[in-house]
């Protein structure tokens, strides 16, 4: 006999109440056999509890919920609170921003159900509840549908974006995410966020597309993004769209968004310009060399990884590949050489300017991968502390923020942010007022980032 069969108290009397505890009474054991008799494992709604896994790797590529690093990603009714410098918090608190959302229209167990569901967890239903009635967590995405009645991409907007009233004040000034890498829910939920925080500007931060090659990164950009796009723009009150590349998004596949000619969709890589209160933008997608083989984006520099793989292919402009190695131009491949002239089209030192580079700086609590390795750029973080720019915006390392404990850093007086990504969880994304960057600062999951005192 389990001891569990053996400990009093745990027998339920009619209703659900406990029977009062006896030392002779034994239950007898269960036919598991029976499933009408067997106990539900795991946590709420049948999930076994316990935080979620990331396995060793970066960039999309091995972040998946395995063996590895171990963030306490479970739901807490707390506001998390990261701070901006200082020792790394133990763990990770994701939390909801406090206002409208899908999950909360009902106003049934909201905080629960907002958490449980932005982290995956099937929520908890009410006592009494079938669990064929359980309430929904979220609208269906089109992904979610079968083929016979799948959404074109035109009508793929959440119901909430194109008739929901949202609030009368201004929640952010810019939204930004990054390494979406072509999952099509978190590209609504992205859509969906700017709208409901009335953000001015949206941000995507490179890795745009599926880790495909350059025919279907196209398709994916002329039947789904773009279309996306042109109906999210056409709202009133939307935001402006700024992004760059990633090092998996094929160059040669880019020619499809930026003949688009979408006037408030800017491409910023290599370049600066105007942006928001006084402030200018500047975009660099090129990172340090990978371990990975495609080599559009990657440049050289000093101290790079031994992982680092010199050869790979290179897309050309009709769209096939074509070998390339770094071999013997290092010095015309450098990502030195690329910051230099991103840096010519600066306006004048004191200007405010936001950075949205693909890579984070190294040596820092944004460019950890497994067992805290930095992983991130020397030259970027060279030229942080040269320009002193007012924030940088970074993405790549998808892990860090749960490696670290943070999502945000400094170097020197630069504010720098690395939201992260997780494929198949929920989006993450920051936000921010630029009147009082510090206090607004926010993480869709991991909440406010306070400075220390």
């Amino acid at each position: 006999m389990s001891l569990d069969a053996a400990r009093p108290g745990r027998d339920r009397g009619p209703g659900g109440h406990r029977a009062p505890a006896a030392d002779t009474c034994v239950r007898p054991r269960r036919d598991l056999r029976d499933p009408s008799l067997r106990r539900r494992r795991g946590g709420v709604g049948g999930v076994r509890r316990g935080p979620a896994r990331w396995t060793r790797g970066h960039d999309g590529r091995a972040d998946r919920p395995e063996a590895g690093i171990t963030p306490d990603l479970r739901g807490h009714a707390h506001r998390g609170r990261v701070s901006l410098s200082g020792p790394a918090s133990a763990c990770l608190h994701p939390v909801v921003p406090d206002r409208p959302g899908r999950c909360d229209e009902e106003g049934k167990g909201e905080r629960g159900s907002r958490v449980a569901g932005r982290l995956g967890r099937a929520p908890g239903r009410p006592a009494g509840q079938s669990r064929s009635r359980r309430r929904k967590v979220r609208e269906p995405l089109a992904s979610d549908r079968g083929s016979s009645k799948r959404l074109t991409p035109v009508s793929c907007l959440r119901a909430s974006i194109v008739s929901d009233p949202r609030s009368v004040h201004v929640t952010a000034d810019v939204l930004y995410a990054s390494d979406l890498h072509g999952q099509r829910s978190l590209y609504l939920d992205f859509f969906e966020m700017a709208w409901r925080t009335r953000a001015r500007a949206a941000i995507l931060g490179g890795d745009l597309a599926p880790h495909t090659d350059v025919t279907a990164q196209r398709k994916f950009y002329s039947e789904f993004f773009l279309p996306l796009v042109r109906e999210y723009l056409g709202k009133p009150g939307s935001a402006d769209l700024y992004y760059i590349a990633g090092n998996d998004d094929w160059k040669a596949s880019l020619t499809v968004v930026e003949e688009a000619g979408i006037d408030r969709l800017r491409y910023i890589h290599g370049r600066s310009i105007e942006f928001l209160e006084g402030t200018w933008i500047a975009g660099l997608a090129s990172v340090p060399i990978t371990p990975f083989g495609m080599k559009d984006w990657d440049r050289w520099e000093e101290g790079l990884s031994p992982a680092a793989r010199m050869e790979g292919f290179r897309s050309e402009p009709e769209g096939g590949l074509r070998a390339f190695t770094f071999k013997g131009r290092e010095r015309q491949e450098s990502l030195a050489a690329d910051l230099e002239a991103l840096e010519r089209t600066l306006p004048p030192e004191g200007t405010p300017v936001i950075c949205v580079f693909h890579c984070p700086p190294y040596g820092t609590a944004l460019d950890q991968i497994a067992r805290g390795v930095h992983v991130g750029s020397r030259e970027t973080r060279r030229f942080l502390e040269r320009r002193h720019p007012l924030l940088g915006l970074h993405g790549h390392i998808h892990e860090s923020p749960a490696v670290s404990g943070r999502f945000v850093d400094r170097v020197g007086p630069t504010i720098c942010v690395n939201a992260g990504q997780k494929m198949g969880s929920a989006l993450h994304a920051a936000w921010f007022r630029l009147d009082d960057l510090e206090g607004t600062l926010e993480h869709s999951l991991l909440g406010m980032a306070t400075s220390a005192k």
